[in-house]
């Protein structure tokens, strides 16, 4: 990423174009290697570092004054962003696409191999109950089965559910396929008596002359009665930023208004709150605009 901005004049750029080319090329710089590897939240840190330069100062090292909040910035544009991509959940997302393919492209030559490979680890890469990963499993493999799990708020699986064909692939207790929640979930007493508790749909339905039956086997007797927050503008801001993006105007200029609505442009009263300069009625001069990465010919403001 570093090598490809060395190439880019970056302060000849508007904001706007910097935001374009960060979307555009630098987001697919890391696309091969996202797909397939965790990204070490120090890499991610040091790429975020990067980006963030590029946008404000439009170099590398140069550290300029960012306006506005990187977690605000890399929200979509109709949430009062700029749409430039999270690169953790960036990550994040190529590496479920590989875990959805696994639980739905199952008749693929190459689940084929990752089912020999890896065994009844296939099986359970929805509910993420017992995932062991093997000393010899690959680094893809082990990022692969710890994503989205319970240490991540079991978002992978909390996101999706099952519909039910002839219920031979679906766990009756741990997967959803009637309702929001599981049944292990909704019925912990139940679940703790089941004998089997990784037994399918299928398995609990036996076909009797009146039509089909439920089986159950209790490792007991029953007795007695046996559930990101996001930073976001308020609701009138991100309407006006949605209709501000709609329009046909230069990405610059959607920049600008962008900020203005966000009360983040370097106006003399928002340079003396940050220290700045000392007195918001000083003269703003070309000091004050190198540090904003502006370069204007030297005169007074």
């Amino acid at each position: 990423m570093s090598k490809r901005l060395c190439s880019w004049s970056g302060r000849h750029l508007s904001i706007g174009g910097r935001v374009s080319l960060i979307n555009s090329v630098l987001a697919s710089l890391l696309l091969y290697f996202f797909s397939f590897f965790k990204a070490h939240i120090c890499v991610i840190i040091q790429l975020i570092r990067i980006q963030r330069n590029f946008l404000w100062g439009g170099g590398l090292e140069d550290k300029k004054l960012c306006w506005v909040s990187w977690e605000q910035v890399c929200l979509p544009k109709k949430r009062g962003g700029l749409g430039i991509k999270d690169l953790k959940l960036f990550n994040l997302a190529l590496l479920c696409k590989w875990k959805w393919r696994c639980i739905t492209d199952n008749e693929a030559m190459w689940f084929d191999l990752l089912q020999f490979r890896y065994g009844h680890n296939i099986s359970s890469l929805m509910h993420h109950e017992n995932n062991y990963v093997g000393r010899n499993d690959s680094l893809w493999w082990r990022d692969l089965m710890r994503v989205g799990c319970p240490g991540d708020a079991n978002w992978f699986s909390s996101n999706i559910w099952c519909v039910m064909g002839n219920g031979k692939r679906i766990s009756f207790w741990k997967e959803k396929w009637l309702g929001t929640t599981t049944f292990c979930e909704l019925f912990p007493g139940l679940f703790s008596k089941e004998t089997h508790k990784t037994t399918s749909i299928a398995d609990k339905l036996t076909r009797t002359g009146h039509g089909l039956r439920w089986v159950w086997e209790w490792s007991e007797e029953l007795a007695g009665d046996e559930h990101c927050n996001l930073v976001v503008l308020d609701a009138d801001t991100i309407t006006t930023v949605h209709k501000l993006w709609k329009n046909d105007i230069p990405s610059k200029v959607g920049v600008f208004g962008w900020r203005l609505l966000q009360d983040k442009l370097p106006t003399r009263a928002a340079l003396a709150s940050k220290g700045i300069i000392t007195n918001s009625h000083a003269l703003v001069g070309e000091r004050i605009y190198a540090w904003m990465g502006v370069h204007i010919r030297s005169r007074d403001v």
